[in-house]
């Protein structure tokens, strides 16, 4: 009996003395790649920040198909994927601070004027990375701690 008090002291204070914060802020620091990977996915299903499909649509028919055919376009009909060369999806890059995931890239094809706000996480996404990458690794790191 005294035994079980004991442990359920030491796990509570335990527990209390967990900085759950900078533990997910220290998850997801580790994992930019992979959240930049969501954002990516998003894109290649034609989706902005707000989970909506791109506008404006392909006006040319046959670019469209050649994108589809040479390029693996997995959209929508219509709807751009902004990866033609690649450079964008490259240049996309994830920061994590104590406030939020903030997203830069390169706009060489000057993309977002006529696409709007592309990059960064919809709240699909924001699922995502909540689900498969925060949880999952927070737990990980809580076990090791509490060990």
């Amino acid at each position: 009996m005294i035994f079980n008090a004991i442990a359920t002291h030491l796990i509570k204070k335990t527990i209390k003395d967990l900085d759950l914060e900078k533990v997910a802020v220290n998850v997801l620091k580790s994992n930019t790649s992979e959240i930049e990977d969501v954002n990516i996915s998003q894109l290649e299903k034609g989706e902005n920040t707000d989970g909506l499909l791109l506008r404006p649509t392909y006006r040319n028919s046959q670019y469209e198909a050649y994108k589809r055919a040479y390029k693996g376009l997995r959209t929508p009909s219509g709807i751009p994927n902004l990866r033609d060369t690649g450079d964008t999806h490259k240049s996309i890059k994830a920061f994590v601070n104590a406030k939020e995931i903030r997203f830069t890239f390169i706009d060489l094809y000057n993309l977002e004027s006529k696409y709007g706000e592309f990059i960064g996480l919809n709240p699909n996404g924001q699922e995502v990375v909540k689900d498969d990458i925060l949880r999952p690794e927070m737990q990980e790191e809580i076990r090791k701690d509490l060990r």
